[in-house]
């Protein structure tokens, strides 16, 4: 199997970060960010999921669950550098913590600039007699950690308390008795606010940066499947809207959990309450199965209408990246696929255990 052909047989997913792209192949995870000085700059490593360490959590159902949270602490570790990253001012010297001085990158673990990506002054270049370096105040692992931990821990508690309780309080306010019909407007509250999460997110102007680099991440990942090879310029033919996006993720999600919560019925005490509650990982594992196979041809040619809600949003969750953008996502995408090629070449088989963004 040449290189190429392994490349085309191997999964990416990925996810637009502040200045850059994520991306992530069945072994490593690379982000690419372009700083203000205007080189790009690579944080490598390898990434196993638990899903391959253990057979059980490789389960249909239970492994979606297993990948949705990893991928959501992947996605708030990317972007923790990414922020780093898109600070460092442009007067700087001083490598950013984990980065090479001045090293091309090579596919290793930590970060490094890409050699030739851009004009800005790469990390370790000497500063003009009397610049003052700005020094970097490093935060412990440790520390680093317990506030990624809290982060994940909130943002889990916000989702949950606006996407599934306060739809349900709302239902009961109401006072619906019928269980189906319950559940249906139940579904309807969730679907609300998950388009007004969207549409002020479009809103939010700083946001616009990332949609492009989301474009751009698609139209990578797009040209990928497909060619196997990617440049800006193959890359620039293919769709911003991707069906393996979150954004259309969240729409299934609504789905599955009105089916699910009608199998439940309406809950009428707490312990009714505590066990729908429990059920939201199952919702997100049965979400995660059905984005898994909307990638397969068969599913596209006779049920791809179920996915264009979710290719719909993504026109405002998007937006068309530049050629600079584009280059970023290829970095990234290269950057976590070198060691992949030549495991698929030699006949390995890698699974498909990856949701976009």
């Amino acid at each position: 199997m040449t290189d190429r052909e392994a490349r085309k047989h191997l999964h990416v997913g990925g996810q637009a970060v502040i200045e850059g792209v994520m991306m992530r192949s069945p072994t490593r995870i690379a982000t690419a960010v372009r700083r203000p000085e205007g080189d790009i700059v690579v944080k490598a490593e390898p990434f196993v999921s638990l899903t391959r360490k253990n057979r059980i959590l490789k389960l249909p159902i239970l492994r979606g669950g297993v990948v949705l949270v990893e991928t959501f602490v992947l996605a708030i570790r990317s972007l923790s550098f990414s922020a780093e990253q898109a600070m460092v001012e442009e007067n700087s010297s001083e490598p950013a913590a984990g980065e090479g001085a001045g090293v091309p990158q090579t596919g290793g673990s930590g970060s490094e600039p890409a050699a030739g990506n851009g004009p800005g002054v790469s990390a370790g270049t000497d500063e003009p007699p009397g610049k003052k370096k700005k020094k970097k105040k490093k935060t412990r692992k440790g520390e680093s950690e317990f506030q990624m931990g809290i982060t994940v821990i909130a943002a889990l508690v916000l989702g949950f308390v606006i996407f599934f309780y306060l739809p349900l309080k709302l239902t009961e306010w109401i006072g619906f008795q019928d269980g189906v019909l319950f559940n249906l407007v139940d579904g309807l509250f969730r679907l609300v606010f998950i388009f007004l999460y969207i549409y002020l997110i479009t809103r939010w102007k700083e946001m616009q940066r990332i949609f492009e680099y989301h474009g751009a991440e698609h139209k990578t990942i797009f040209a990928f499947e497909e060619e196997g090879d990617v440049t800006p310029d193959t890359a620039r033919r293919y769709p911003r809207a991707h069906p393996r996006c979150s954004t259309s993720f969240l729409l299934i999600v609504v789905l599955v959990s009105i089916a699910v919560f009608i199998f439940l019925g309406r809950p009428e005490t707490v312990r009714d309450r505590i066990i729908r509650f429990l059920f939201i990982p199952v919702i997100g594992g049965i979400s995660y199965e059905v984005l898994r196979i909307s990638a397969k041809p068969s599913v596209k040619r006779y049920l791809g209408f179920m996915f264009w809600p979710g290719i719909f949003m993504q026109r405002y969750t998007t937006r068309e990246p530049s050629t600079d953008q584009i280059e970023v996502a290829i970095t990234a995408l290269n950057a976590c696929l070198e060691h992949n090629v030549a495991v698929s070449a030699a006949g390995a088989s890698l699974d498909n255990n990856l949701v976009e963004s």
